[in-house]
């Protein structure tokens, strides 16, 4: 990923190595930041059970201030028993071949139908390590489905 791709900055001007006198380099960035916080709201209709529903989503793209992400999602139908939820945090995007992971947990209302007429519902965690080692990437995920 680039500068322009972390989403810390609204627009880059300039990106221009610096060699300094030790032998180094560094990197010169001339940017905007980016608003940091991101608040969407809306309602639509559902494709899979033609209900309308709300759903309400907050990121904040620099957490920390080293370019941690955090999301939250939050989705109600009209006729679901409960919300679903969806939190995801992602270690700083500034360096991510230095540890970079990220960690998922949800709560998804499936529907009241195929679990005998009762409501049912997914529940998880996701930790994901896009780069474990080169070219590679590992993750562990938990899910259960629970019939109401």
């Amino acid at each position: 990923g680039s500068a322009s791709d972390s989403r810390l900055f609204s627009r880059v001007w300039s990106v221009s190595p610096t060699r300094t006198s030790d032998g180094t380099v560094q990197l010169r960035v001339v940017a905007s930041e980016a608003p940091a916080r991101n608040l969407e709201y809306g309602i639509s209709r559902s494709l899979y059970n033609d209900l309308w529903e709300g759903e309400v989503d907050f990121s904040h793209c620099n957490l920390f201030g080293g370019g941690e992400r955090l999301n939250l999602m939050v989705r109600r139908g009209t006729k679901e028993p409960q919300p679903s939820f969806n939190f995801k945090f992602t270690s700083s995007a500034l360096s991510p071949d230095h540890g970079a992971y990220d960690i998922e947990a949800f709560n998804e209302y499936i529907g009241v139908t195929g679990h005998e007429g009762g409501a049912s519902s997914r529940r998880g965690v996701t930790i994901r390590f896009p780069r474990l080692f080169t070219s590679t990437a590992a993750s562990a995920s938990i899910e259960k489905t629970l019939a109401g």
